[in-house]
């Protein structure tokens, strides 16, 4: 229906302007609208009489991003700027109307509280993106201090788990490990150089045991501080050993932690002039996982928090060896299931189906590629050993009496 003339689609844009003059402008116009955001729809109507009315709906927008609109029906606007959702609606409009008039004004975003703490001028709770990645967080929301240890950053999700994250290696090394997305009620602390322990679980008389998790940092004593550290995040096994990636095998347990540092830099001078070690309890409990086969650190592992299979052989049991079977790694957990993951797949198709989530009591078996067919056969005719050995002898009498005879 044709219902606006000339004088009238004048007139429409003369009270689209008076009605919202400056808050177009306070608009984020690169914004890309989303689940949960607010956003006002201001339009030129006509009412029953052929007048011109200006009418505003305000919509929060649908989980699948969607608003419904009492002429346009339900329609989907998220994952556009306001610019395009308007665009969006003229072109709906269009199919009722000529030339139409209308307008977005984002009213509020979808955000989520997160809980700032620690070497920051802005501790408190800070209002952001939901999924924001932690890197992101920090460098637009935190307002660092000078003395904030970026190498240990600490994140505790709403659901207990922890996270450790180092800003200069992503920045430097494009190390994207730990960069996670925060949700509503997550923690962010940030230490300070001056925090010996900033867990604060323990002093450095505290003697190490089996299960606990360490964070391992090395580095040079003449660069100071803000020296680039060579830091590992590793658990006791039940012999008391860990496995750092420059070091190798080292066995710390029954140590203070003041000793087990010590003894980390008399091993450490070995690879770096004048090195300073430092060690942290993260965490004193851990679950169990058993790695058999073909790596460097076979045995028994405490492990912390949320691993993936992959993950875990790369870094806890040391790497594989160079005759692993990397394409036929089984896990088998406490109620019998078994899972095979290839890890060849994971490399280099990115198949990521196979990686599970480990949980406690899990056994993982590397096996060598050496295994091959005649083992299989010989291991499948092991359980008809004595039959086969019976009838060996048996045919072996026959032939020497039929030879005698």
């Amino acid at each position: 229906m044709k219902l606006f003339n000339k004088n009238k689609i004048f007139l429409s844009f003369i009270l689209l302007f008076l009605a919202c003059p400056l808050i177009l402008y306070c608009n984020d116009i690169d914004y890309v609208l989303r689940s949960g955001d607010k956003i006002q729809l201001t339009y030129i109507d006509i009412d029953q009489n052929q007048n011109l009315i200006e009418k505003t709906d305000i919509f929060t927008l649908r989980r699948d991003g969607t608003i419904s609109h009492a002429i346009l029906g339900n329609l989907k606007i998220s994952d556009l700027t306001a610019n395009e959702a308007e665009a969006l609606l003229f072109r709906e409009m269009e199919k009722y109307f000529t030339n139409p008039s209308l307008s977005i004004i984002l009213l509020e975003k979808n955000s989520i509280n997160v809980l700032l703490y620690g070497a920051v001028n802005n501790s408190g709770i800070i209002k952001t993106t939901p999924k924001i990645r932690i890197v992101e967080f920090l460098l637009s929301e935190g307002k660092l201090k000078s003395e904030a240890d970026l190498t240990n950053i600490q994140i505790i999700k709403d659901n207990g788990e922890k996270y450790l994250f180092n800003l200069p290696n992503y920045l430097y090394k494009n190390e994207t490990e730990n960069n996670i997305s925060l949700d509503n009620g997550d923690k962010v602390i940030i230490p300070s150089y001056a925090d010996r322990n900033f867990t604060n679980i323990v002093s450095d008389d505290y003697i190490l045991k089996f299960g606990n998790t360490l964070k391992v940092s090395i580095y040079e004593n003449s660069e100071g501080l803000n020296a680039e550290k060579n830091t590992d995040v590793l658990t006791l096994d039940n012999e008391g050993y860990v496995y750092h990636n420059m070091i190798g095998k080292m066995h710390i347990g029954g140590m203070t932690i003041l000793a087990a540092e010590q003894l980390v830099q008399t091993m450490a001078a070995t690879y770096i002039k004048d090195p300073v070690a430092q060690i942290n309890l993260v965490s004193v409990n851990t679950r169990n996982v058993y790695i058999f086969g073909e790596v460097k650190n076979p045995g028994y592992h405490p492990l912390q928090g949320s691993v993936r299979l992959a993950e875990f052989i790369a870094k806890s049991a040391g790497g594989m060896k160079d005759d692993a079977n990397i394409k036929k790694i089984q896990v088998t957990r406490k109620d019998g299931a078994k899972h095979l993951f290839n890890f060849e797949d994971f490399l280099f198709e990115r198949k990521d189906n196979g990686n599970i989530l480990l949980e406690d009591g899990d056994r993982i078996i590397v096996p060598s590629k050496n295994i091959g067919l005649s083992y299989r056969i010989a291991n499948a005719f092991r359980r008809y050993y004595w039959i086969l050995q019976f009838l060996t002898t048996t045919i072996s009498l026959y032939i020497l009496i039929e030879t005698v005879k």
